[in-house]
């Protein structure tokens, strides 16, 4: 499937979807030799992607200093009064 960009796995803004990237960068560089090898090196991939590795979609920021600055901005939320 082609993009309206005309590259091959990538969105109409032209960045690379998570399947591309999972596939380019895991998948494509190691050769497992069992399953629970795969298991393991693929966990280790999808932990670096979801929290050490920046996102351009997060400011280039990593998602955990994204959540740190949210709930900086974030107005902590009420608690409704309980009448008694």
């Amino acid at each position: 499937m082609r993009s309206p960009s005309g590259r091959r796995g990538t969105s109409p803004s032209g960045s690379l979807g998570t399947a591309t990237k999972f596939r380019d960068e895991c998948l494509n560089l190691e050769w497992f030799r069992n399953r629970v090898e795969a298991r393991v090196i693929i966990e280790q991939w999808r932990q670096h992607c979801n929290a050490d590795r920046p996102h351009s979609s997060l400011g280039y920021s990593t998602p955990i200093e994204f959540k740190q600055q949210m709930l900086q901005f974030t107005p902590p939320t009420s608690q409704p009064a309980i009448l008694n």
